[in-house]
């Protein structure tokens, strides 16, 4: 999955692969997107004051993830693009997006650098600039829950919302003229 790293941080400028750099202290690849739950879990609960806070990521199945008390990735080693025709696709962490059926390894690679680029503290996804884009241009609630301008998994939180504007632009074949136009404030 070499490959799919590179076209995951191909399009990224100096400054964020300087926030990796800096964000990231470890990424393990794993065998199973079952494993990846578990080991969040044991790391997140390691360093928290309340572990019990982050008991709901075991035994998950998940793409990718980002713990951000210990800047660890841990990423699905087995990722497939086009996985949704011949496996259960949410059951590997791929999800709906950009109207393809679901997420190839490299946009949830970008996802998950977007995690590791914003770092331990937020930094861009904790200021009012991006709560204000995210509320404007990415969250969705009621009746317009079912029409998402980047995806479901993106409403729900400002830090999922700035993870999956990482994928879109990082890790899409969107130009960045279009993005700007459907996202200005988040550009």
């Amino acid at each position: 999955f070499h490959g799919a790293i590179e076209r995951a941080t191909a399009k990224m400028p100096a400054a964020a692969h300087a926030r990796i750099e800096q964000n990231l202290h470890g990424a393990t690849f794993h065998a199973k997107s079952a494993n990846i739950g578990d080991a969040l879990y044991k790391d997140c609960a390691e360093l928290s004051p309340d572990p019990k806070h982050f008991e709901d990521l075991k035994g998950q199945r998940i793409g990718a993830g980002y713990c951000r008390s210990k800047g660890t990735l841990h990423i699905d080693g087995d990722i497939r693009s086009g996985a949704g025709e011949d496996k259960n696709p949410e059951q590997y962490g791929l999800r709906k997006v950009e109207g393809k059926k679901y997420a190839a390894a490299h946009e949830v690679y970008a996802h998950a650098l977007g995690r590791v680029i914003d770092g331990p503290d937020g930094h861009f996804s904790d200021t009012k600039e991006w709560g204000q884009a995210f509320q404007d241009e990415i969250a969705h609630s009621g009746a317009q829950y079912a029409t998402h301008k980047l995806s479901a998994f993106a409403s729900m939180s400002p830090e999922q919302g700035f993870a999956e504007f990482a994928r879109l632009v990082y890790g899409s074949q969107v130009p960045a003229k279009e993005t700007a136009e459907r996202f200005p404030q988040a550009t």
